[in-house]
């Protein structure tokens, strides 16, 4: 299951207009779940999960991610860390990344010549990047949301 294991960010998006939000400069716009990890529970089942207000909804990501990926020239859900402790961004995306005018000098440098690791925080600013090449429109600003435990572990199993 190949492009299982990182990212789902182009199906998994949870986004409805009952999620209502407003981006800095005003705009309204729906709150969007990006889950980052193995979302399918195939496999080490870690997800993180990015909250994002975003002036387009979940159909209209998908089909802007998709412009983007044919601007960059790879897709990045099918092609970048889609195996398990595989976090580099290979020389040939980061070239690709460069022409496109994609900024990777914060980024840590890989072991190899052109390469880079990879962290979530890192995948999602490169996914955000296919959005605004797919959409020259698209606003988006991160949501900060807290966590409350309550319990429940015997649930899983």
């Amino acid at each position: 299951m190949k492009n299982f294991a990182l990212l789902f960010l182009s199906l998994f998006i949870a986004g409805t207009s009952s999620h209502a939000c407003e981006l800095s400069d005003g705009t309204k716009g729906e709150v969007i779940s990006a889950v980052v990890g193995d979302w399918s529970g195939d496999g080490h089942e870690k997800t993180e999960t990015i909250v994002f207000c975003s002036n387009l909804g979940p159909k209209e990501i998908n089909n802007t991610y998709k412009a983007g990926a044919k601007v960059i020239g790879f897709d990045l859900i099918d092609d970048v860390a889609v195996d398990y402790e595989d976090n580099i961004l290979r020389k040939e995306h980061s070239d690709q990344l460069l022409v496109s005018g994609f900024d990777l000098s914060s980024f840590e440098s890989g072991d190899k010549d052109g390469e880079f690791y990879l962290y979530k925080e890192d995948f999602f600013k490169i996914w955000i990047y296919f959005l605004k090449l797919g959409d020259a429109n698209f606003k988006f600003s991160t949501i900060n949301t807290f966590e409350v435990t309550i319990g429940g572990y015997g649930f899983f199993y």
